[in-house]
């Protein structure tokens, strides 16, 4: 083998090693930025639910409570959201049953998730009426950062290409 096309296979192993430890970085970075955002997802949530709830409710009641929770849960967003009454008593609860997404599972294993709960007190002037808690749904969240291996493939492939023709 000459010196040329050791120093060609030298050099697109260092640029493939270069992309594969930019693509880490990036998923990494992207699956902080998704689980900070599932967190504040959750805690607005609660918070928003329970402002809501504070304002409207004179006593616990059970129906009120499901009409505010209904729209914020129908949306898709949350696996669970849950309203307690000041005794600790579970009054409206709300759950998606759990799904696996359209992703590899070692993806998942790599680049783990994990579902925020969220709490926030309901109350109306000074009386405590209850406790609202919510759980981001988080599955379906591992899309927007999955990497597309044809892509990026293709991207690797012609870095590799234009190495070798520099090193030639």
């Amino acid at each position: 083998m000459t010196l040329g096309r050791q120093l060609a296979i030298a050099i697109s192993a260092t640029f493939f090693l270069a992309l594969a430890g930019v693509q880490v970085i990036l998923v990494r970075s992207a699956q902080a930025h998704l689980q900070q955002s599932l967190e504040a997802l959750a805690q607005d949530a609660a918070t928003s639910i329970g402002l809501s709830l504070g304002v409207l409710m004179k006593d616990t009641d059970p129906a009120l409570v499901a009409t505010v929770v209904n729209p914020a849960f129908d949306r898709g967003h949350y696996q669970r959201i849950e309203y307690f009454s000041a005794g600790g008593e579970l009054l409206v609860s709300k759950t998606l049953p759990a799904q696996e997404g359209r992703y590899p599972g070692w993806f998942v294993e790599l680049f783990p998730l994990n579902a925020p709960t969220a709490q926030s007190l309901v109350s109306a002037g000074w009386r405590q009426l209850g406790r609202i808690r919510s759980q981001c749904r988080y599955r379906h969240r591992h899309l927007p950062y999955q990497p597309d291996p044809c892509r990026q493939l293709a991207l690797g492939g012609r870095l590799l290409d234009r190495s070798h023709r520099l090193a030639l």
